[in-house]
């Protein structure tokens, strides 16, 4: 089961949407329920009372796409798709930022949330020469509000998105993640498969194991287990099986069908 607002807002603008190919909404309401499970153990433990934790799937998933699958019921302007960001009422907004050596995701939105941390971003930007005081001062919360109403003109904010580009330009995707430790900015970098695979982190955990192919010869790298248990480790004994590779265990053995069945199935093109 996938989100349908991260399936709306995955690719280009001007192409259809990209599929997920990890199952979103089991996932964000598997981190709620833990968290959720966290708090009651908490609970537990302060008060002696226990706590019925009930989490849905897609509420979870709701509240990821930050309500904004209610915008068309509720006559807001939808987000749309648009490389690197998300599009609202026709006002481009990046995600994805360029850094020296490759690209970093970097909130910077606006709002009682989000827009004291790009206040925050913008007064280090102005100490480093890439804008002037009157931009730094502008009101990073209401900033969203004052350009759907026409206060803040778009070619404004183009400029603005511009020098902030020009900012990110400047540094690379490590130092990007040192400024965001230190200063509590919203950047993290965008890695590349090849970091990921040499991620000193995952070395450090043994995550990448490399499984056999019989029918090959080889061995390939593929990710280790989500988690590391002492007294029960996850082990991968096996490959993923090949295309039709159980096709009769399966048919034949569990469904009860006969050879005949499966011979006309595949001359039907079916298996």
């Amino acid at each position: 089961m996938a989100a349908g607002g991260p399936l709306i807002l995955a690719g280009d603008e001007d192409r259809p949407p990209v599929r997920l190919p990890i199952p979103q909404a089991y996932l964000h309401a598997s981190a709620d329920a833990a968290v959720a499970a966290l708090a009651a153990h908490h609970e537990r433990t302060s008060s002696g009372l226990g706590q019925h934790v009930d989490v849905a799937a897609e509420q979870s998933v709701g509240m990821a796409t930050q309500s904004h699958i209610l915008a068309a019921p509720l006559g807001s302007p939808e987000v749309r798709r648009v490389s690197g960001g998300v599009k609202v009422g026709g006002i481009e907004i990046p995600l994805v930022w360029p850094a020296k050596d490759g690209f970093v995701a970097m909130t910077f939105l606006f709002g009682s949330a989000l827009g004291v941390f790009t206040a925050k971003l913008m007064r280090f930007v102005c100490e480093q020469g890439f804008c002037d005081q009157a931009t730094r001062d502008k009101d990073w919360i209401a900033f969203g509000e004052q350009l759907f109403s026409g206060a803040e003109t778009l070619s404004e904010f183009e400029r603005i998105k511009e020098l902030v580009r020009n900012f990110t330009r400047s540094y690379t995707k490590a130092e990007l993640l040192q400024l965001a430790v230190e200063r509590g900015f919203l950047i993290t970098p965008v890695t590349t498969i090849a970091e990921v695979v040499e991620s000193p982190q995952f070395a450090s955990r043994d995550y990448f194991q490399r499984v056999a192919h019989p029918e090959l010869c080889e061995s390939f790298l593929y990710p280790g287990p989500f988690a590391k248990f002492s007294a029960t480790p996850l082990e991968y004994r096996l490959r993923p099986p090949t295309v039709g590779e159980h096709n009769s265990v399966i048919y034949r053995d569990e469904l009860g069908l006969s050879e005949r069945d499966l011979a006309e199935l595949s001359r039907a093109g079916i298996i």
